[in-house]
């Protein structure tokens, strides 16, 4: 079975209006880019792993917050 793309931008619009696989999709699209950043900086799995799980907490919980305009790559 084969999934369709969804940009950033629709899955940010998602959600903003609590749409929890719209946030699961993110997650799985930038977790490791952002688990792998913050481990090249840190080098400690242990604390990369936790300030990538606080974004995501963030994420979710400031989702109504977000400004016009808001990218992930901010």
């Amino acid at each position: 079975m084969s999934r369709s793309f969804i940009p950033d931008q629709e899955l940010i619009d998602r959600l903003m209006i609590d749409d929890a696989s719209a946030f699961e999709e993110i997650y799985r699209r930038h977790w490791h880019s952002l688990y792998a950043y913050s481990f090249q900086k840190l080098h400690s799995s242990i604390e990369a792993r936790r300030i990538v799980r606080s974004i995501f907490i963030q994420l979710w919980e400031k989702r109504k917050s977000f400004s016009i305009g808001f990218t992930l790559s901010e």
